[in-house]
């Protein structure tokens, strides 16, 4: 494909309109493609934050699980201590 530059055609004559329209039709294609790739990586952008979401969600609820856990384990603790203390003070 030779593209001629507007001076050359006017040198040597030759049909500018016809570069013209693959231009215009270069850039209208463009503009499709980025429209297509607005509506494309939107979906798959929401789609992998969606994931990401998910997986935080998951890893809240095991720190949420792991500290109930310890909470349990010290309350147990604190309350033998307690009976402890209550027995060496009768």
């Amino acid at each position: 494909m030779v593209v001629k530059t507007q001076e050359q055609v006017a040198q040597g004559g030759g049909n500018w309109a016809a570069v013209e329209d693959r231009s215009k039709w270069r850039g209208l294609y463009s503009r499709q493609w980025q429209t297509a790739m607005m509506m494309i990586y939107p979906k798959e952008e929401n789609d992998s934050l969606r994931c990401q979401l998910e997986a935080y969600k998951n890893e809240v609820d095991l720190v949420r699980s792991d500290l109930k856990t310890d909470l349990d384990q010290k309350d147990k603790q604190l309350k033998m201590l307690q009976q402890t203390l209550q027995g060496m003070q009768q």
